[in-house]
Parts: C-alpha cells; sequence; structure tokens
C-alpha cells in the first residue's frame, strides 16, 4: 500500500489497473519529482521494486493500516477488459508464458479464456516469469479485500481524472498523471469482442468475488 504521511493518503494498488502511473503519481506527491527507472548492479529497477509498500500485495498485509489515513482509495477495472489488457501486454508483448506447458494454448485471447482457469490452477509449478503473469490476473478482491467501504472512493479507469483533480485537491499540487506502461493496442483483433461474450458466464463465475464486491464501480 503506497502511503502519504503528509496528506493523509493511502493507495491500494492493483496490478493492469494503471497502478504504474498511479504510483508514480503517489511518488511524485511525497518528493515533489517523478521516478526514474534505475541500474542497480546491472539490474532494472521499476517503481514496484523501490520499497515494500509499492508492491501489490494481499488485502490481509494491509488491513490494519489502511484505516489510519483519511483518503483511502483503489482503482477497478472490469474484469474482462483487465484480463484483455494482461493477455496483450504479458503474453503477447513480454511473453511471459513462452516456455510453458502453455506456450501453444494462449495463441489468441480466445485460446487464452479457454485456458485462463487451468492457468490460475495451484497443480502445476510455473516458471518465475509465469508467475509474474499470473499475479497481474490474480482477482481484485485478492488485493482489495472484499469491504468496499473501507475505502474513502473507488475509482475505475474512464474516471482517472477525477483521481488526478481530487488528489490535486487534497494536496495543493497541480498534478499529472503519467501514462507509463500502457498496453498496447496494436496487438488487438475484431475477435476480441465476440470471445468475450462467448466467455462472458466463464469469466464472470471465475471472478465472482470482483463482480460481488466491485460490479457497481466498474
Amino acid at each position: 500500500m503506497v502511503i502519504n504521511r503528509e496528506f493523509g493518503i493511502a493507495y491500494q494498488p492493483t496490478p493492469k489497473n494503471a497502478c504504474s502511473s498511479i504510483k508514480h503519481l503517489m511518488f511524485y506527491i511525497t518528493n515533489r519529482f517523478y521516478f526514474r527507472p534505475y541500474m542497480v548492479d546491472g539490474k532494472y529497477v521499476s517503481i514496484h521494486e523501490i520499497h515494500e509498500s509499492y508492491k501489490s500485495l494481499k488485502f490481509e498485509r494491509i488491513a490494519k493500516q489502511l484505516k489510519d489515513y483519511p483518503f483511502r482509495y483503489c482503482v477497478v477495472r472490469e474484469p474482462m477488459q483487465r484480463l484483455r489488457s494482461a493477455y496483450y501486454n504479458k503474453v503477447i508483448q513480454q511473453k511471459l508464458l513462452v516456455g510453458t506447458k502453455f506456450e501453444n494454448r494462449v495463441g489468441s485471447f480466445d485460446d487464452f479464456l479457454v485456458n485462463i482457469k487451468d492457468l490460475m490452477a495451484n497443480n502445476w509449478k510455473p516458471l518465475p516469469t509465469c508467475k509474474l503473469f499470473l499475479h497481474h490476473c490474480r482477482p481484485q478482491s485478492y488485493f482489495l479485500g472484499m469491504q468496499p467501504q473501507r475505502y474513502t472512493k473507488i475509482y475505475n479507469l474512464a474516471q482517472l481524472n477525477m483521481l488526478q483533480d481530487d488528489l490535486s485537491e487534497i494536496t495543493g499540487l497541480e498534478l499529472a498523471l503519467p501514462a507509463v506502461n500502457k498496453s498496447s493496442t496494436e496487438y488487438s483483433h475484431d475477435e476480441d469482442q465476440s470471445a468475450a461474450e462467448k466467455h462472458a458466464a466463464r469469466i464472470e463465475k471465475l471472478y465472482r468475488h470482483d463482480y460481488r464486491a466491485y460490479g457497481e464501480y466498474f
């Protein structure tokens, strides 16, 4: 959970919900300059790795501290849209499933949706890169909990300008949300919509806790 004690702000991030951009914004609020990735001993250090608080953690690990901050917020996303973003960013662009038994089973978004339940099962030993991919497909309720009332405000991706304005008002700073790690749409296909419609019931069942807790905010 990314916090700012000066203004009493707590942000609980969820992967594939604009968390890279928002973490950069929170870093700016605290430090008054934007974070720049850097190298240490040949290793690239991203904003997700600079401190434990900048990681997307299971809700139970941050639940007790959350209530200590007057402005507590998170960002949610409709699960099918989130899966589509994860597929094109992590599977197609970053190729995180190459070398796994699923490498040849995710050639299209439709194939990906067919196999998503098996991908998320715990009965196989994924490679480290695949664990990173799975982290981006965990239910949002894993990170946010099942009680939306714990948050002062909940935004969706269409409301990021509202989030920026709210943080500017709270902090008195002129803020601009940076576009960081945006998934490219150049790989998307017209068939994606029909695949989403075909598998909608399965995805709603798989992510039923997200729809139950946060569906009204999507």
